[in-house]
């Protein structure tokens, strides 16, 4: 029996086709921050100076209160890959990074971020709060 020669072909060109479904692209470095500068963040305790990472979406679960300037390199067994939400006091903005010593992708948080999002979301191996907007690191 003869295969009709436009069915063949459909089923090469769709062999040929690769996936996307699983690929990432890094974000672009003009991208602004995610969150909202509301003048507050939604999570409670957060002083100035600081920024706040959940484990949880939505600011639920263990935290990790990060200070401007304080150095993660690597965010510490505890909390490598686990980070979900962020909330930064206001004028401050949370870097993170997908590798340990600030390698990979980065990303940009500033105000309330419930969730970091799909590229980024359990993925956060370093990070650093800057709390001067003339500052990046």
């Amino acid at each position: 029996m003869m295969v009709p020669a436009i069915s063949l072909m459909a089923l090469l060109l769709l062999a040929a086709e690769p996936a996307t479904e699983n690929r990432w692209r890094p974000p672009a470095e003009a991208e602004p921050p995610h969150g909202r500068e509301a003048g507050q963040s939604a999570a409670p305790g957060i002083g100035p100076g600081f920024c706040a990472a959940f484990a949880d979406p939505d600011y639920r679960g263990t935290t990790l209160r990060v200070r401007d300037g304080q150095p993660l390199e690597w965010v510490g067994r505890a909390w490598d890959n686990r980070i979900s939400s962020i909330a930064c006091a206001p004028g401050c903005r949370f870097f993170g990074w997908q590798h340990m010593n600030y390698g990979g992708p980065r990303a940009v948080f500033s105000g309330s971020v419930g969730r970091v999002g799909h590229v980024f979301d359990e993925r956060i191996s370093a990070a650093r709060v800057v709390c001067s907007p003339s500052r990046n690191p």
